[in-house]
């Protein structure tokens, strides 16, 4: 009598090494034995058959093949980052690069691990901490776990500062005497400058806020003594670092006497004209300097709207700097616009509106509602700044254009945009909020002027930002347009862009979408690191 197959390795064989016919599928549980099988000689297994059903039975009999998951043939690349600001949009971004573990690893082969995070008071770096993270692949690099990165997010979003991290983490306070800028810049160089990690910097607001006074005086001057600073960071042009050390020195006494910013007597001619380190912002200058070896992505529109010589240092270390998330937030508005320039189709103009705000403004005064009934209540919602004045007055607007010129090679600076601010600056300006917006009332008659005047036109008002690449102009304000154009169906909270070139000559290339919002501006920030990880730097 021949051998009775089991009927489990039958099933496998016929997946992998179909010799049996298919009437076997419905064969008794106990097969008779195959002398007794009344089916051709030609469909019994051979010998060869047999072997072969016998090697792919071998992995199931092994006591250990249901006990070991099958392992990743290669474990996933660290790609190393320090992360300035964990306030809403960092919190943010710290809580999708965790959720997203699996998906680098998978899709990528990538995990972004963090060396360290910062705000101006002091660091939580992963050279302090008791355990580093157990899941990262490269063992030699100190790597904040991800439930040390969720305590440290949980901590800030209670009001906690970094200074005092939440118990069981270890944190590294910045010394009194020493400014923010150069406590930043100490612990990024030594946390990732051997690494070559990417400085992310999600900070709302300028360092030069944080670089003022006696104390931030001494600061500077320590930390241009030690090499933490460098001349052009501080808002030097020319001169030698013993010189600026001089400077610096006499500017402390000064300081004590006289209400003087360090950098105007920091720079030999005393003017503030030259961008200090707060307009140039730290992880700019790291990513395009060329030494450091450093990569930065920015939220913050401040560093790619300082001085033209600044913006040209972005220019120059293309291959290491991202600011996807200046402008429009999560949208492709900054990557379409370089895919255009790359495709070498010229654009001859391009309109947006760029704020949430305004463009829900804009819609309200449509439908009837009067401006200062708008503006009150899109306080009430949080849609504005605490002082409305903020978005009011469009410079955070054209900010963005800016950026975005700028990416189509003009050479522009903020003193160069034309700003029409919707209230009156010289009349309103110095009013305290609640002033203000008791003053608002005297506005209503002139914006329902424009309003009908547009629809008379068959137009509608929009606050928009419109580059004309021919004239060279950037201008800023209320314009009337088409109410059938992409501009003037924007309705509600959305960023809209019109982009028009040779390819785009009258049906403009159109980016729409939400851009603004912390789960946006964390989601540009996030592709910009993953897209870094994959780009060779040549410089």
């Amino acid at each position: 009598a021949g051998p009775r197959p089991c009927q489990r390795g039958e099933t496998i064989a016929l997946s992998i090494f179909p010799f049996f016919s298919l009437s076997s599928l419905s064969s008794p549980p106990s097969p008779p034995p195959l002398s007794s099988v009344s089916a051709p000689p030609s469909l019994l297994p051979s010998p060869l058959s047999l072997f072969r059903l016998l090697l792919s039975l071998l992995p199931l009999l092994s006591p250990s093949s249901s006990a070991s998951p099958p392992m990743a043939s290669t474990a996933p690349r660290c790609v190393p980052f320090v992360l300035l600001g964990v306030g809403g949009v960092g919190g943010e971004l710290v809580r999708a690069i965790v959720r997203s573990r699996q998906l680098h690893a998978d899709k990528y082969g990538l995990r972004l691990a963090a060396l360290a995070l910062l705000d101006s008071t002091g660091a939580l770096t992963a050279v302090g901490q008791k355990q580093n993270s157990p899941d990262s692949p490269d063992s030699s690099l100190a790597e904040l776990s991800d439930e040390a990165l969720l305590a440290a997010v949980r901590h800030k979003e209670s009001g906690g500062k970094l200074c005092a991290p939440p118990l069981g983490l270890a944190a590294d306070p910045r010394p009194t005497e020493l400014a923010p800028s150069a406590f930043i810049r100490r612990v990024v160089l030594e946390a990732g400058a051997s690494a070559g990690a990417i400085v992310v910097d999600c900070t709302a607001s300028p360092l030069s806020n944080l670089c003022t006074g006696k104390t931030q005086l001494a600061g500077a001057f320590a930390g241009l003594h030690r090499g933490w600073l460098t001349l052009e960071e501080m808002g030097v042009g020319d001169g030698t670092r013993a010189g600026a050390v001089s400077s610096l020195r006499k500017c402390t006494l000064l300081h004590a006497r006289a209400d003087c910013a360090w950098r105007d007597v920091l720079n030999p001619t005393h003017s503030a004209c030259l961008p200090p380190l707060a307009q140039a912002s730290l992880p700019a200058l790291l990513a395009a300097a060329s030494s450091p070896p450093m990569r930065a992505v920015m939220a913050n529109k401040k560093p790619v709207t300082a001085s033209n010589d600044a913006f040209d240092r972005f220019a120059q270390a293309s291959a290491r700097v991202r600011f996807e998330a200046t402008v429009g937030a999560g949208l492709p508005a900054i990557t379409s616009l370089q895919r255009l320039v790359a495709s070498a189709d010229p654009v001859s103009r391009v309109a947006g509106s760029l704020s949430g705000t305004l463009g829900y403004v804009m819609s309200a005064l449509q439908q009837g509602q009067t401006f200062s009934e708008v503006v009150a209540h899109a306080k009430k919602l949080g849609f504005t700044e605490p002082d409305p004045r903020d978005d009011l007055g469009g410079v955070d607007v054209a900010r963005k254009a800016l950026i975005m010129a700028r990416v189509l090679g003009l050479r522009l600076e903020m003193s160069d945009v034309s700003i029409e601010p919707l209230y009156d600056e010289a009349s309103m300006g110095s009013l305290s909020v609640e002033e203000f917006m008791a003053a608002l009332p005297s506005l209503d008659a002139g914006f329902k002027a424009r309003v009908d005047a547009a629809a008379a036109d068959g137009k509608v008002l929009r606050y928009a930002a419109n580059v004309d690449m021919q004239a060279g102009k950037l201008a800023v304000g209320l314009t009337a347009v088409e109410a059938s154009s992409p501009l003037g169906t924007l309705s509600g909270t959305d960023n809209l862009i019109e982009v028009y070139s040779a390819v785009y000559p009258t049906s403009p290339l159109v980016i729409r979408g939400a851009g603004a919002g912390v789960e946006s501006t964390a989601a540009g920030v996030l592709a910009d690191m993953i897209e870094l990880a994959f780009t060779r730097d040549e410089s």
